[in-house]
């Protein structure tokens, strides 16, 4: 578009009549060796936007039909295409008086009679949504972020509500009518997500300690958020929006930038913001359940948690716009987990460094014990004693979610790490490089403190009444380790019991 407006244009020439498929859109017209258009499909409709709404007057657009090109065709012309999401549209004779056609893949435009026509292709899609029970639209792979584009754009207003879920969910048969209570119960309410629970719970202990960390997030941390209508993040695998308000901010979200890089995944954490931003309420039912896979390897874990970490800091930014639109809860949750992390961090670095080993033992027998209440007071809600494992998550989180947080940080423009296919996920071994550096930051404390233990008189009164406390700590662990013991055998026997009845 930076290139001279002429005030000639050039009409394009189908090469054959067999196969040939033209697409039209108003253009601006400009001087040029050569002409060759790359179009990408999901933009394109922003791009044709700025067109019309720049202060260009009408008049100084024209509207023109183009072939499409084929990809070697394309190439060769021009060879820069940048993704596989891109198709070519242009003339093939090329000459200073040749012009370029923005092509409408959806849309209308008018011609010198000021006919308006319209894409024949969207009418056939808009008939068979209004018609057909369920309509698939193949498209090439861009993300998840691109296919719910393509969906919230082909229903238009057509509905009232959209839900949304992932490629590996299953729902349960009432999940869809407990979320539309919700929204239905009250105007103000404009998204609502439900339970995520894990289908593949026992596939490693990776797999069964996310199902309970996914029990805790939802039961508890997003139950607590919706009591003050302000849910942080409808999850990707259930959620359901009011489609009105949805279609306000779509073209926004579609083309969220940060850092000068397009956003791609996050879409449901962005989702929820702009939803939050509009000063509608987000919140979460119980009622509404549904099964999800989670990744049963730890480095596809960490691949996952790496890039959740990054969309959540990011939208904390941007939801930090919007406290003062909602409860003072909202502010407050998210400043404390905004600066959770760094806060552990500094504590326990300190603690290595410039503590005594029973410090360090203190510090970390408090950590468990914490983790035990809060374990304690999950049995007692869910009524199952499995959730007494979820003290254990702290040593996850203390040794590979701490440091991978950081890496999430410094790589936060980097939008194509950890969305792969599962296969090529396995193989990105750059989020183990961080807890590499966590490792000898902590090991090398430990060392250095151990060191500086040793030079001392272990004789003292002091340093004897140390040593009696290890032996206390020593009895602490064996009784944690019985507790597990039996905990598990507990839970063994419940899962067995309900599979003899089921």
């Amino acid at each position: 578009l930076s290139m001279p407006v002429m005030g000639q244009c050039a009409r394009s020439l189908c090469p054959s009549d067999e196969g040939c498929e033209l697409h039209a859109g108003y253009i601006h017209v400009f001087s040029s060796h050569f002409f060759t258009l790359l179009l990408n499909i999901k933009t394109l409709m922003h791009i044709f936007f700025s067109v019309l709404s720049s202060e260009v007057p009408r008049e100084g657009l024209q509207c023109l039909d183009t072939p499409l090109l084929s990809d070697d065709t394309c190439f060769n012309a021009y060879p820069f295409k940048i993704t596989e999401n891109m198709i070519c549209s242009g003339f093939l004779e090329g000459g200073t008086d040749s012009c370029q056609a923005m092509a409408a893949a959806i849309g209308s435009c008018g011609d010198a009679d000021n006919v308006v026509r319209v894409d024949p292709q969207q009418k056939e899609v808009e008939h068979l949504i209004q018609s057909k029970r369920c309509v698939c639209i193949m498209q090439k792979w861009g993300g998840k972020r691109e296919v719910m584009y393509t969906a919230f754009k082909a229903l238009g207003s057509s509905v009232d509500y959209i839900q949304v879920c992932d490629s590996d969910t299953k729902l349960d048969p009432l999940a869809t009518l407990e979320l539309c209570k919700v929204l239905e119960s009250n105007p103000k309410y404009g998204a609502v997500g439900g339970d995520v629970m894990i289908l593949n719970l026992k596939d490693s202990y990776i797999s069964f300690m996310s199902s309970l960390r996914y029990w805790m997030a939802f039961n508890i941390e997003r139950s607590c958020q919706s009591f003050f209508n302000c849910v942080s993040c409808i999850s990707g695998p259930l959620g359901l929006y009011r489609n009105d308000l949805l279609q306000q901010f779509l073209e926004s979200w579609y083309n969220q930038m940060f850092l000068g890089t397009h956003c791609t995944f996050g879409d449901d954490r962005h989702l929820t913001n702009r939803m939050l931003s509009m000063g509608y309420a987000t919140k979460y039912t119980a009622r509404s359940k549904c099964y999800t896979e989670t990744p049963a390897p730890f480095l596809r874990w960490l691949n996952q948690q790496t890039r959740w970490t990054k969309s959540y800091f990011r939208e904390w930014l941007y939801n930090a716009m919007w406290w003062h639109k909602h409860h003072l809860w909202m502010t407050y949750e998210s400043i404390v987990s905004g600066i959770f992390p760094f806060f552990v961090t500094a504590t326990i670095i300190q603690l290595f460094w410039t503590g005594t080993l029973w410090d360090i033992l203190w510090i970390l027998c408090c950590i468990q014990l914490i983790g035990l209440v809060k374990a304690a007071y999950a049995c007692i809600l869910r009524k199952d004693v499995v959730m007494v494992f979820m003290s254990l998550y702290s040593v996850l989180y203390m040794t590979s979610l701490l440091p991978a947080k950081y890496f999430a940080i410094l790589t936060m423009n980097k939008s194509s790490w950890g969305t792969s296919g599962r296969r090529k996920i396995v193989g990105n071994y750059m989020p183990l490089l961080p807890l590499s550096v966590w490792a000898a930051i902590l090991l090398g404390g430990l060392s250095y403190t151990i060191y500086k233990e040793s030079q001392l008189d272990w004789l003292t009164p002091a340093k004897t009444l140390e040593t009696r406390g290890g032996h206390t700590i020593r009895a602490w662990c064996l009784c944690d380790l019985l507790f597990f013991k039996e905990a598990m055998l507990s839970s063994l026997v419940c899962d067995a019991a309900k599979e003899c009845l089921w």
